[in-house]
């Protein structure tokens, strides 16, 4: 047992042996029950305090100068994060640091030194390293939210002096105790201080410290002091915060009635799908109804083709049923003949797309019916829309070297710029010619599929091939809609979707299209020639203020970017601009041809929600769950092996729904910490749960 100086006197924990000759043994480990944090106070009289300079003293520290005065310096920010309760954690204690180095007044760069100190002091006091990309990541998330009132110390000959009414983030007794902490003595203050609505001594303690101290646990057991006020600190790995003068959500209200109105009647007739698919499919099908018809001037010609992969495990999300109300809405606006066909080789591809003068022999001899399909066709046939609904097969295919399917790697890179021209040669084929390729892509995948191909440091990353996509996904733990019900009836698309597309593609215009025979010299027809008359593309105008907001928007991206320091992600970062501008394009001609405010500011709705489903991917993927969501799953794999007993990593992997690279990081700590062992049997290891 152990023997606590308390009621009781001892506490007896497995594996200790009952008087009958048992074993103790864990109806719950400790695992699964977080511990309860340790009262500051207490921690303070427990861990050796630091001397602090004279005040006014500048602190010299790693070639910099510390300002002194009314506010902490970084040192004594620092010593205080050194000494907040472990239990918050690292991650949790680092951004709580960041925030306070913020409301000081302190620039991110002068920030960073601090926190670089930080990390570099708890980086490995613990089995998994605190890193330098989390204590970065940490900063630029407290950066990017609004700086609040800083604490005020006013160092002087008489002491520290303690607002009455402490600034917004330190109002309650535990920060005001946390601020008497910054010295060895903290001094009484001089004058009074209102603490809970009770008049604190204005004379100094006989005995210094511990009867301040002495007064917290008095005032703690009468229920006077409550929890920590901090920060409330990111999740692991989280998407940097846009600085919020950037955020225009009230403009974004009602910006575009049609998309408002598609998402609504999907969610009726997908009811069990994730609630951004709704919205990224409608935007696909004005993608596709756009056909490269759609140009705004801002630098280069700006096309609107957007690439949108549907991101979720297997039958949970409801990916294919929400992209089927898509692609059913364009087959009822009578656009179905801008649909590229459900699976293709890149070869096949590109020649489909160069039939812009061709027909097929025996043209004269086909029935009415396919003629009129074949010349619908020949209106955009280098302008598509795919909907694929395995991708993750596509991409398999695709990354296989010498595979049939490796050309779509460059193919969907090259065709998202909509360049004037492509060519495709081969000596087999010969070449082929393509005008004006433009293409908007759909597709669904699992996080399963995508991980061989985009985890951490993958070539699809650099190559510039993931940055073209929109990644539309659900956290790990986001639960999915059990509630969701199809309506009675047939599936059919209100004219308030319909007629809007319709409008749109006769507005943008339709190519003329005339076949000509042609007729050897014995009037004899041996082909046909196409003759076709393309309407000029409709140019797009900007409003004021807009222009600005994207360069306030990408340049706010570079910089996260930049401070994140997670290059795989760097492309889509400097991408997701270009998107909302895209997306915005479609929006505004929905009504017009120019782009307001509204229009940009729901499109970049848009893109910060691609945004967040980008780190949920990327977390899924490459097997980093952070510190809250792993203690979930060691609870998790503990409750497996109670039940079930001894298991496999892959059955673990099953049953937990957690990736290999991630579950082998959980099973190692169990491991290691004697709650789990591991046998050998043959080539396959089994875990199970510690006898003690």
């Amino acid at each position: 047992g152990v023997d606590v100086r308390g009621v009781g006197g001892n506490i007896v924990v497995a594996p200790s042996i009952h008087p009958s000759g048992n074993l103790y043994k864990w109806l719950v480990y400790p695992v699964q029950t977080p511990p309860q944090p340790l009262p500051g106070f207490l921690l303070d009289i427990l861990r050796p305090k630091k001397a602090d300079p004279a005040p006014g003293q500048p602190i010299h520290r790693n070639g910099y100068i510390e300002p002194t005065g009314d506010v902490p310096t970084p040192n004594q920010l620092l010593d205080l994060a050194l000494r907040r309760p472990q239990p918050e954690g690292r991650n949790e204690t680092g951004f709580w640091l960041a925030c306070q180095l913020r409301d000081c007044g302190y620039t991110q760069s002068e920030a960073k030194r601090t926190m670089d100190d930080y990390q570099a002091t708890v980086g490995n006091t613990s089995t998994h390293p605190y890193t330098e990309q989390e204590a970065a990541k940490s900063l630029a998330s407290a950066y990017a939210q609004t700086k609040r009132d800083a604490w005020v110390l006013n160092v002087n000959g008489n002491g520290a002096h303690i607002p009455d009414e402490p600034p917004p983030g330190v109002g309650n007794q535990w920060d005001i105790m946390q601020s008497w902490s910054v010295a060895e003595d903290p001094p009484w203050p001089t004058d009074e201080v209102t603490w809970g609505g009770t008049e604190t001594p204005t004379s100094p303690p006989a005995q210094g410290r511990p009867d301040i101290l002495s007064e917290f646990v008095e005032r703690a057991l009468n229920g006077e002091i409550p929890t920590p006020n901090t920060p409330e600190p990111p999740a692991f790995d989280p998407m940097p915060a846009l600085p919020a003068h950037l955020r225009r959500d009230d403009l974004a209200a009602g910006a575009s009635p049609w998309l408002d109105a598609y998402c609504e009647f999907s969610r009726r007739w997908s009811p069990r799908g994730f609630d951004d698919y709704h919205e990224a499919v409608g935007l696909w099908v004005l993608s596709t109804v756009a056909a490269r018809r759609l140009v705004l001037d801002f630098g280069r010609k700006r096309y609107t083709g957007l690439y949108v992969a549907q991101v979720g495990r297997t039958s949970i999300y409801a990916k294919t049923t929400t992209a089927y109300i898509g692609a059913t809405a364009l087959r009822e606006a009578g656009l179905k003949h801008l649909l590229a066909p459900d699976d293709s080789t890149p070869q096949a591809f590109v020649k489909g797309m160069a039939m812009r003068y061709k027909v097929p022999d025996g043209w004269d001899l086909l029935p009415e019916d396919e003629q009129k399909r074949l010349l619908l066709r020949l209106e955009f046939p280098a302008q598509r829309g795919w909907f694929y609904d395995e991708l993750g097969q596509k991409i398999s295919a695709m990354m296989r070297d010498g595979g049939h399917m490796a050309d779509f790697r460059g193919l969907l890179r090259r065709l998202d710029d909509a360049p004037e021209s492509y060519e495709y040669e081969s000596i087999a084929r010969g070449s082929e010619f393509v005008e004006r390729p433009y293409l908007a892509m759909l597709g669904n995948i699992t996080p399963a599929d995508l991980a061989p191909y985009a985890g951490a440091g993958g070539p699809l990353w650099g190559d510039g091939f993931w940055a073209r996509w929109a990644f539309v996904a659900p956290a790990a733990d986001e639960a999915p809609n059990l509630e969701g019900r199809f309506p009675d009836g047939a599936l059919s698309i209100p004219a308030e979707i319909v007629n809007p597309l319709r409008r749109l593609h006769e507005r943008l215009g339709i190519p003329k299209i005339e076949l000509q025979p042609i007729v050897d010299d014995k009037g004899k027809t041996t082909g046909w020639q196409v003759q076709r008359e393309d309407p000029p593309p409709a140019r797009v105008r900007v409003a004021d203020g807009v222009f600005d907001a994207f360069y306030g928007y990408h340049d706010a991206l570079l910089q996260l970017a930049f401070e994140g320091g997670n290059q795989d992600l760097d492309g889509n970062y400097t991408r997701f601009a270009e998107k909302a501008l895209r997306v915005s394009v479609l929006l505004a001609a929905l009504e017009g041809d120019v782009i307001e405010m509204r229009h940009w500011a729901r499109a970049q709705q848009v893109t910060e929600r691609w945004r967040a489903g980008l780190h949920n991917l990327y977390a899924q993927v490459t097997g980093n769950l952070g510190a809250e969501t792993e203690r979930r799953v060691e609870g998790k794999v503990v409750e497996l092996l109670k039940e079930r007993g001894a298991l496999t990593k892959r059955e673990l992997c099953q049953y937990a729904h957690v990736q290999s690279e991630a579950m082998g990081t959980i099973l190692s700590t169990l491991v290691e910490s004697g709650f789990v062992t591991m046998t050998q049997s043959g080539r396959t290891y089994h875990f199970l749960l510690a006898q003690v």
